[in-house]
């Protein structure tokens, strides 16, 4: 936030948006300078196993790096255990924290299963929004203002639909051009992630709690309660690390799951377990690939096309170079050493960057992290101004 501030672009400092998070939050660690402890958002604590959580933080530990007691305090650079948003037993999501209670009111109405066809103007003004429901075209007038929040995807689209986007892009499908904006759909950013995975030393993961009849316990006491292995989530440890000491932050951020991907329940004569395993997700926190939504077509029926461009950047590609050894050196500490007995991806036999690179190819994949496709910012390239009003037009 602060690097956007120093860019030009006002109220995005950390200062600035700390107010708000604080507002919205319900930390189980209380009110403090960081967290707010009254908001609809609930914040849960993750409580770490006794076996497998003190061994990675020791190793962490004797690689340098902190045990920290918050990633969302005074700095997030360690290791420890993450929060989760997690209301009784259940995902605490914007739909259930936020719009849930808020469809009671008297001026909020809802419409699901609608496409967003279009914004309307009049003359340089959104005036409401044109969508289809059933195969029936509706209009909602807009006595303000129209606020798009259909995301990294869905959002460059709609302005192009609606004659916002780069002049060429919108002639091309033979759309009118009402604002020239050339950096819709541009500058599409994603969190770039590989997944490690080491075959774990004894049968202690989260794999036998899916063992049948295990889950039908398990199911019973959070139906009950709320609480035990279905009110959680699977994570042994987080990290948040600079895999080379020049780095200004860091550019690792690595999730430690007791289990594999690919688990489903099981039992014995039935199915056999997925195995225990440790399953890594190696996340590239800033990269430098950039990708970009365009329109397949004038009809809003047809999906965006998503370039996101992974590894594209030679940065990005030397980045996970050093995050796979990070990883191996890692686990070659102990006590860390003693909870795996060797790689299974990528394996052994990467060892070259040439290797590496290879296998980082094969296997990469996303976070689900999309943005920065209608960014803000001061310059040409920007969409929004600071106070996400999209240039060139009103009321928008």
């Amino acid at each position: 936030y602060d690097g956007w501030a120093r860019d030009g672009i006002s109220g995005w400092g950390y200062d600035d948006v700390l107010p708000y998070f604080r507002r919205s939050e319900a930390n189980w660690r209380g009110a403090s300078r960081w967290h707010g402890a009254d908001g609809p958002l609930t914040v849960a604590r993750h409580e770490p196993d006794d076996y497998v959580y003190p061994r990675l933080i020791a190793a962490a530990e004797k690689l340098g790096f902190r045990h920290l007691d918050d990633f969302y305090g005074a700095d997030f650079e360690g290791f420890s255990a993450p929060d989760f948003n997690v209301h009784r037993g259940e995902r605490a999501s914007t739909v259930t924290r936020f719009l849930r209670p808020a469809m009671r009111r008297a001026n909020l109405q809802v419409v699901t299963d609608a496409l967003a066809r279009r914004v309307l103007f009049e003359a340089r003004r959104a005036s409401g929004v044109e969508y289809e429901v059933g195969g029936t075209t509706r209009t909602a007038r807009a006595a303000r203002a129209v606020v798009l929040c259909g995301g990294a995807f869905n959002n460059p689209q709609l302005l192009m639909l609606s004659g916002v986007g780069a002049a060429a892009e919108l002639q091309r499908h033979g759309i009118a051009v009402l604002q020239d904006l050339p950096g819709v759909g541009r500058n599409l950013q994603e969190h770039q992630s590989i997944s490690m995975i080491y075959d774990a030393s004894g049968p202690f993961t989260f794999d036998r709690e899916l063992r049948l009849d295990r889950m039908a316990l398990a199911a019973l006491r959070w139906q009950l309660f709320g609480t035990g292995p279905m009110a959680a989530l699977p994570v042994s440890a987080q990290g948040f690390v600079r895999t080379d000491p020049a780095l200004a932050s860091p550019d690792l951020q690595l999730l430690i799951s007791p289990v594999s991907m690919l688990a489903q329940p099981w039992f014995p004569g039935w199915r056999r377990g997925a195995g225990h395993v440790f399953s890594l997700a190696c996340v590239l926190m800033r990269p430098e690939s950039r990708g970009e939504v365009t329109l397949r077509s004038a009809d809003p029926r047809d999906k965006p096309v998503i370039r996101l461009n992974l590894l594209q950047a030679e940065a990005d590609r030397v980045a996970f170079r050093r995050i796979v050894r990070f990883v191996r050196r890692y686990f070659a500490t102990e006590p860390a050493t003693s909870l795996v007995r060797g790689e299974l991806t990528p394996g052994p036999a990467a060892q070259s960057d040439e290797e590496i690179d290879a296998a980082v190819r094969n296997g990469v994949g996303t976070a689900m992290h999309p943005t920065s496709s209608c960014a803000i910012g001061v310059d040409a390239q920007a969409v929004c101004d600071p106070s996400l009003r999209v240039r060139g037009v009103e009321g928008l």
